[in-house]
């Protein structure tokens, strides 16, 4: 009975995403609570989970451009097809968390940069369970999302899962995944250099 619930809930967000409405978000970077950073010898981590790999290459491009580490989330849980894909939305809607593993302790590094795609206008539940994890252990962090047009409550729920201050965020749309990555490394590679 519970799968079946289960099932007819992630039906039903499927079917909302199918037919809603795509919002236009502000694809830009915030700079509240900035921090900079002075010196070239800062250590940086971007960590990130990809159902699609529209994260992952966000990540590297992100990665390549900063001289940073990359550190893949992986869930545990099985996400592919339709079936992974209803059960993904109906996990993120619930606030659900998942056994993820990954290789790097974020505990190493100055600024954790964490990834993830927008799941029914919620945050991942392997992004979630890591900010969870690891939310002591981080000195500084950013956040970019990657997500068709709907970025929803995402970016709010990771700020509050970390309780931090996070030095930048952006919303990166899938359509321009290169040029979003390559703005937000830019931002942030200007928070992180000498002055």
């Amino acid at each position: 009975m519970e799968g079946l619930i289960g099932f007819l809930g992630g039906l039903i967000i499927f079917q909302s995403l199918l037919f809603s409405q795509v919002e236009k978000p502000e694809d830009s970077t915030s700079s509240q609570n900035l921090v900079i950073f002075k010196g070239d010898t800062m250590k940086i981590l971007v960590a990130y989970y990809s159902r699609t790999g529209n994260t992952r290459k966000a990540s590297q491009i992100i990665a390549n451009t900063l001289n940073a580490d990359v550190d893949e989330i992986v869930d545990k849980k099985s996400r592919k097809g339709i079936l992974g894909f209803l059960r993904a939305g109906y996990d993120a809607t619930r606030g659900n968390t998942t056994e993820i593993t990954y290789a790097k302790d974020p505990e190493n590094y100055d600024i954790v940069i964490i990834g993830s795609p927008v799941w029914n206008g919620r945050v991942t539940p392997a992004v979630r369970t890591y900010l969870i994890r690891n939310k002591e252990k981080m000195k500084k962090a950013a956040f970019f999302i990657t997500c068709a047009g709907r970025p929803g409550k995402c970016l709010k729920q990771m700020r509050e899962l970390y309780g931090g201050a996070v030095i930048a965020e952006k919303v990166i749309l899938s359509k321009n995944i290169e040029e979003g990555a390559k703005s937000f490394a830019e931002e942030l590679k200007k928070l992180t250099s000498s002055h």
